[in-house]
C-alpha cells in the first residue's frame, strides 16, 4: 500500500435511490484502501458503509418521503496523517431533529427504528445541521 500524506476527497451526487448506495460503498472502500494498518479493516469499512447507508436511507424515506427525483450530495474526506474519515451527506428534503430520536428498547424487538442507534454506535461522531434549503449530516470515524 502507498503511504498517503495529503488529504483525499471524493464528491458524489447520487440519485436518492437505494440502488445508488453501492456507489457510496465503493467510494468508502476505495478511500480507505491506501490507509495502512487499519485494525480489523473489514469491520471498520463495513461500519462506515452501514452508517452512511443508514443516513441515506433516512434521507430517502423521511427527508424525501420516497420521491425518486431527488439527489444526495456526498463529500468524503480522508486525512491520512490523522487517519480521520469525514463523510458529509446533504439533501434538500424536510428537516430532521435527530435529538428527538430515542434509542430503541433492545429488549423489545421491532422491525424498524434502529437506524440512528446504529449510526451513533458505528462512527465516532455524528452531527446534523439544517442548512439553507436542506440538511447536512456529518459522520466522523477515526480509522
Amino acid at each position: 500500500m502507498l503511504k498517503m500524506e495529503h488529504e483525499l476527497m471524493v464528491r458524489l451526487e447520487l440519485p436518492a435511490t437505494y440502488a445508488e448506495l453501492s456507489v457510496l460503498s465503493s467510494a468508502i472502500t476505495a478511500l480507505l484502501d491506501p490507509i495502512e494498518q487499519i485494525t480489523d479493516r473489514e469491520r471498520v469499512v463495513y461500519a462506515v458503509q452501514l452508517a452512511a447507508h443508514e443516513i441515506c436511507t433516512n434521507i430517502i424515506d423521511h427527508a424525501y418521503a420516497g420521491a425518486t427525483d431527488k439527489w444526495i450530495k456526498a463529500t468524503l474526506r480522508l486525512a491520512p496523517a490523522t487517519r480521520k474519515l469525514e463523510i458529509e451527506l446533504e439533501d434538500s428534503g424536510i428537516a430532521c431533529n435527530p435529538d428527538s430520536i430515542a434509542d430503541p428498547d433492545l429488549s423489545q424487538p421491532r422491525e424498524s427504528g434502529y437506524g440512528m442507534y446504529l449510526v451513533r454506535n458505528l462512527v465516532d461522531d455524528v452531527c446534523y445541521t439544517r442548512i439553507a434549503g436542506g440538511n447536512r449530516w456529518t459522520l466522523v470515524k477515526q480509522v
